[in-house]
């Protein structure tokens, strides 16, 4: 039997359960953080997006010019050598 000034576990529990807030994570975080700032955020995702972009260039150029270079591999005439 619970006496007075005891508090059963229950009620710690309750308590603690009003007591606390959800913490924010992930993008509503780093929005709270960036304050009146939130467009320095949102441009950083967008260079990001873009340079991310940007590095696939090079593979899907080597692609090209592999596969031209394998389309005329049987007429060696036809592969064009640069020379300066």
């Amino acid at each position: 039997m619970v006496q007075d000034g005891e508090i059963c576990s229950v009620e710690v529990y309750e308590m603690k359960k009003t007591n606390e807030k959800k913490k924010k994570t992930g993008l509503l975080r780093l929005l709270e953080i960036a304050g009146g700032k939130k467009w320095w955020l949102f441009g950083s995702m967008g260079l990001g997006i873009i340079a991310t972009v940007a590095q696939f260039i090079p593979f899907i150029a080597i692609y090209f010019i592999i596969t031209e270079l394998a389309g005329n591999a049987t007429d060696l005439a036809a592969i064009v050598i640069l020379r300066s």
